[in-house]
């Protein structure tokens, strides 16, 4: 009965500030829930409040912005005793999010009665409440709220092991995400720092930037520390302590964070490219660590941009198992189905293998992909179609498509024959230096045995 006299008291809070939401877009609900929404108010019996078609209506008004309507849902919700208090935090705050500057004060007028909310977990509400005082740049405030959080009284206590030593692990790294962005604004603006010591000399103030400076890293860093002993997905935080200790040179224990994020998560591609990207750009690693990492990156996802890199990478090693491997998996995505540089790179793989005597080594790739590569890379309607557009005066953008398919064309050459009407198609469009380059594939492909 509590909770219901409380759901009542928190849609009141609601409604009672509906003023502010002014006139919005409007819903393409059905009428029926109009009728319904008039008729329910008057039943005594609160048991079928909720309809199974209610939800579906309040998600219309949300996705519609329409705000004053999803207050009468909210209203209806706060009405039935079986209600989902979770669906009146989440609409609630949603509504409110929309002009956020405005519903300031009754934001935390809500965010206090729905902490203290048995149904509710009051760390998930906090949580949420922090990242909305982040959003209106009020770094100390959600700093203070999470440091508030322990005091408060009445607030439900988890007995779900696990989920609570998780939620401690995100509130600890939410604390250092507000820690590095107050680093952030002490680094970007240091006279706002330095103007408490006025009357000093400056020496002695650039010593306390410096100090205050790195008080509020270590505090960061303290934070973020923890996380990476546990599985998760722990990307916005560990980027920001790379930035960090990139910042204060402490460049091998953020190669070692990256390192340990990587090797606890090796299905979350971010952990890879995070730390290729790092020791790439302080050249940390010598090309053989480097082509490793983008080898592991590539297992975990073939279709990824960066192993054109890795391709481009094996082409100077002449490493032609891992080059045709790699390049035939990234080429099976249709997200590569135009790209012209993963086309150069195969044609090059191809005519390596060609001219080094590795066509079996061709054949063990292509053979599970021929039924369908031919029809889905080679396709003689679609070629037509693109290339008829490609004619007379030429633009660097048609040029480059030019280029594309000449490298298709060689790639078709060497993997379905000299003679397919894909190839002469291709040929008939292409400017004359590149039929010559096409010619000579052609030619090299006749002279070499063992080639289709």
């Amino acid at each position: 009965m509590l909770n219901h006299l409380f759901s009542r008291d928190v849609c009141e809070l609601l409604i009672g500030d509906s003023e502010t939401l002014g006139d919005q877009t409007k819903s393409s609900a059905t009428e029926w829930f109009r009728n319904w929404s008039e008729a329910i108010q008057h039943q005594k019996d609160q048991s079928s409040l909720l309809h199974p078609s209610l939800v579906t209506v309040l998600r219309d008004y949300l996705l519609t912005h329409d705000w004053t309507s999803s207050l009468s849902v909210i209203q209806i919700l706060g009405n039935d005793p079986t209600h989902s208090a979770t669906t009146l935090w989440k609409v609630g705050m949603e509504i409110m999010y929309h002009d956020p500057e405005s519903n300031k004060g009754i934001i935390e007028h809500y965010v206090r009665k729905l902490k203290r909310k048995s149904e509710l977990d009051f760390k998930e509400v906090m949580l949420e409440f922090v990242m909305y005082l982040l959003h209106m740049d009020e770094v100390d405030e959600a700093r203070q709220a999470l440091l508030d959080m322990p005091k408060v009284r009445g607030a439900r206590k988890l007995d779900q092991k696990n989920h609570s030593h998780y939620q401690a692990l995100v509130l600890q790294a939410y604390q250092g995400l507000l820690y590095y962005s107050r680093w952030k604004l002490e680094r970007l603006q240091p006279s706002s720092t330095t103007t408490q010591m006025e009357g000093l000399d400056d020496c002695f103030g650039n010593l306390y930037y410096s100090e205050t400076l790195q008080d509020t890293a270590e505090r960061a860093c303290s934070c973020f520390n923890q996380l990476y002993d546990h599985l998760g997905v722990w990307d916005i935080f560990i980027t920001k302590h790379v930035q960090i200790l990139e910042h204060h040179y402490r460049l091998d224990e953020a190669k070692t964070i990256l390192e340990k994020y990587r090797d606890k998560n090796q299905e979350n591609p971010n952990s890879h490219k995070y730390l290729y990207s790092f020791c790439v750009k302080h050249r940390l690693v010598n090309r053989e660590e480097t082509t490793q990492i983008l080898k592991v990156l590539a297992e975990c996802i073939p279709s990824d941009q960066l192993v054109m890199d890795l391709c481009d990478m094996l082409i100077e090693d002449r490493s032609l198992p891992d080059l045709l491997f790699y390049i035939f998996g990234m080429k099976d995505y249709q997200c590569w189905q135009t790209n012209i540089r993963s086309w150069i790179i195969l044609s090059v793989a191809l005519q390596l293998a060609m001219t080094s005597g590795n066509q079996d080594l061709i054949q063990s790739h292509w053979k599970p992909r021929e039924s369908w590569w031919a029809k889905y890379h080679f396709n003689y309607t679609g070629t037509v179609k693109e290339v008829s557009q490609v004619q007379g005066e030429i633009t660097p953008e048609e040029s480059s498509t030019k280029e594309l398919w000449l490298h298709r064309a060689c790639c078709a050459a060497i993997l379905c024959g000299t003679e397919t009407n894909f190839v002469h198609t291709i040929r008939t469009t292409l400017e004359k230096e590149q039929q010559e380059v096409l010619d000579k594939v052609i030619c090299k492909i006749k002279n070499t045995s063992g080639v289709t």
